[in-house]
Formats: C-alpha cells, structure tokens, sequence
C-alpha cells in the first residue's frame, strides 16, 4: 500500500510540474497554488484515512512513509520557507503534525515493542526532511516507552521527584502535553488511578497550566 501511494505521488507531482519551472513560481497567488497542489494534499490525506484503519504497526509506517514522501517533494520543490507560500506550507505543517499526532498516539496507547519505537524515531529524524518551520517538531516522537525505567519507577511510586541519575546524567520526566493526556488516558481506561495521580505530581511538560 505504501508503494502505490509513494509511485501516485510522484506521478502527481511530475504532472503538475510538467512544463512548469523547477522551482516554485513565486509570484503565483494562493489560490492558484492551492488549486495547483490542492490534488496532492486530497492525496495524501485520502492515504491517512486509510492508514488510520490498519493495526497500529502498520499505521504507524504508513504515517511516516507518508510524510516522508510529502516533505521530501516540497523540499526539492523549494516551497518550505517561501513567504509566498505561506497557505501551501501551512497545509504541510498541518499534514505533518496530523502524522505526528497520530504516530504518538500508537506508541502510547498501542502494544509497542520499546525496539519497534525506537526504529520508529530514528526513522522519524533521519529520514524526513525538515525545513525551518518544521525544525521545532524533530524531536516530537521522542517519546518514552511504559518500559522506561524513570517512567516505571515514577508510576510504581518508586520516585517522586521524576529525576533519575545514571553514569552522572541527569533524565528528568518531560513529556509533551499531547504524550501527557494520552498517559492519563489509558492509565484511566485501566483503572490505575494511583499511577495517574503518581504521574501527573511529577511529570514536567511544555503546557505550564498542567
């Protein structure tokens, strides 16, 4: 599936830039660029739709594979970083953080192996192409597995300063607002109010309001 989607694609890509210059016609206004890549974004987004109905291992690859594809044919295109652009990179961020939100949620909500996460993330940062106005979002599948032995040993009440040592390194428990509600999510779902109250006493995120 993700083959087919990767050969459309391009096959999209070479038809609207047939004939046309290599790089991106800055002087073109917003609808005329909305209505040149509009068929690729209702593409890549009719592929998402589909990758959100399979299991989590194969939704989450074809989220990924997906926004590698995108970015990496914007990115030759030029388009990232154009102030002429700017509804055009809006839809890509958009795509991007869709994907993100979406590959999070299977890492914490999903029966992931710590060893399927981590090829996850290095996939993630090595593979797709990130512009300026995406550079933020590089870390944002940085997330930790249940099996995090800081994680673990903060849920089991073990620590209570969500600060651990190790070889002189300090780990402190930071997570991303997004990562925090879906914890609390499913340790709710399973019923483990005590590791819910343990996590959110210490756990530090980038929303102050928590």
């Amino acid at each position: 599936m993700l083959q087919t989607f990767r050969r459309e694609l391009s096959a999209f890509f070479s038809s609207i830039t047939l004939n046309q210059p290599l790089l991106p016609d800055y002087s073109m206004n917003q609808q005329d660029l909305g209505s040149r890549y509009g068929p690729v974004f209702e593409w890549v987004t009719s592929f998402l739709n589909k990758a959100d109905k399979q299991n989590s291992r194969a939704a989450a690859i074809m989220h990924l594979g997906a926004a590698e594809e995108l970015m990496r044919h914007f990115q030759v295109l030029g388009f990232m970083g154009s102030s002429s652009t700017d509804t055009t990179s809006e839809t890509i961020i958009m795509l991007l953080h869709r994907v993100i939100s979406s590959v999070q949620r299977h890492m914490v909500m999903a029966d992931i192996t710590p060893l399927f996460m981590h090829k996850l993330q290095v996939f993630y940062q090595s593979r797709i192409c990130f512009s300026a106005e995406t550079s933020a979002l590089k870390n944002s599948l940085c997330v930790r597995s249940w099996e995090d032995v800081l994680l673990v040993s903060v849920l089991k009440g073990q620590n209570v300063s969500g600060v651990r040592k190790d070889k002189g390194k300090k780990d402190v428990l930071i997570e991303t607002i997004s990562v925090v509600l879906l914890r609390t999510e499913l340790l709710q779902r399973q019923c483990r109010y005590r590791e819910v109250c343990r996590y959110l006493r210490v756990v530090l995120t980038d929303n102050p309001k928590l």
